[in-house]
């Protein structure tokens, strides 16, 4: 009698392992009569059914979200990178601060021009100022959660707007910005000197601006790391964004806007065509790099 109760009580506890550890193959291995065929199990088993099941020791279970969205996106920054600067509060804090001087640089390249334009619309002016404080606001948002995982921060429908704007801002504004600078090369009409040299002044109007517009598009994608994007968040970034175009060059439309940056030349078609095309690719590269999703179920 002793002995059949030993041999039922070691088959339930190969059972229990057997389960435990997901190997269906070795539940089959337990015979009937109680006896385990010991080829079929490895020396740690063999002890289990031997010595009864080992203690299980406790375990905090930690719900932890990753960096990277369970939705697949094509941003090249890694999750881990992005966490890294926009949680560290000291490069978060380097990140504000050259934020606010870009700012400060946007507004003196069309200080001159401003009065000219109504003040509400500057917004739509200020093509380059109005990115980086979109971008900044972002940034601003993290501020609270400096020092945690970038996964402790709500994705709320605010902060996903505003990734949204600020991705497809400072893309557009970025690729605006090399059209710009290089329509000279395209336009016969044009000298190409206009912006390109080797001079004090060509230093900062051409390798200085590009420069800083490049980090545009790597800022736009540190910050697709942070928010999410929907349908009609992304539609309502293009409307804005394809009315900023109109607002620059309707006079070619023979609206009354003609509030285009101010450049060295006259703009014509080929601006307004290659500020258009940035459009549509900063919203392409926005669809691209956000994820996708409810905010809430974030």
């Amino acid at each position: 009698m002793v002995d059949r109760f030993c041999r039922s009580r070691t088959r339930e506890l190969d059972r229990y392992w057997a389960y435990r550890d997901r190997d269906v193959d070795r539940v089959s291995d337990i015979d009937r009569d109680g006896t385990v065929d010991r080829d079929s199990i490895g020396p740690a088993d063999a002890d289990r059914t031997r010595f009864g099941p080992r203690p299980i020791k406790p375990r905090r279970v930690e719900a932890v979200v990753t960096v990277a969205d369970e939705h697949e996106t094509r941003n090249p920054v890694p999750a881990a990178l992005a966490e890294f600067y926009l949680t560290t509060p000291f490069t978060l804090a380097l990140l504000l601060l050259a934020n606010a001087l870009a700012f400060l640089v946007g507004v003196r390249y069309y200080v001159e021009t401003m009065p000219a334009v109504a003040t509400f619309a500057w917004p739509l002016y200020g093509d380059s100022p109005t990115a980086i404080a979109l971008a900044t606001l972002v940034l601003a948002a993290l501020v609270p959660f400096a020092g945690y995982r970038l996964s402790a921060v709500p994705r709320s429908t605010l902060l996903s707007v505003l990734t949204t704007l600020a991705v497809v801002w400072l893309v557009k504004t970025g690729l605006w910005t090399f059209v710009a600078l290089n329509v000279p090369f395209v336009r016969p009409e044009l000298s190409n000197d206009l912006y390109v040299g080797f001079d004090a002044d060509s230093l900062w109007a051409y390798w200085g601006i590009l420069a800083t517009h490049a980090a545009f598009l790597a800022e736009a994608l540190l910050l697709a790391r942070v928010g999410r994007t929907s349908g009609r968040t992304l539609a309502a970034a293009a409307l804005l964004a394809l009315a900023n175009d109109l607002y620059d060059y309707g006079f070619l439309l023979g609206l009354p806007f003609a509030n285009h940056p101010p450049v060295r030349y006259d703009p014509g078609w080929t601006l307004a065509l290659g500020s258009l095309a940035a459009t549509v690719v900063a919203c392409a590269v926005a669809a691209a790099v956000l994820p996708w999703g409810d905010s809430a179920s974030r």
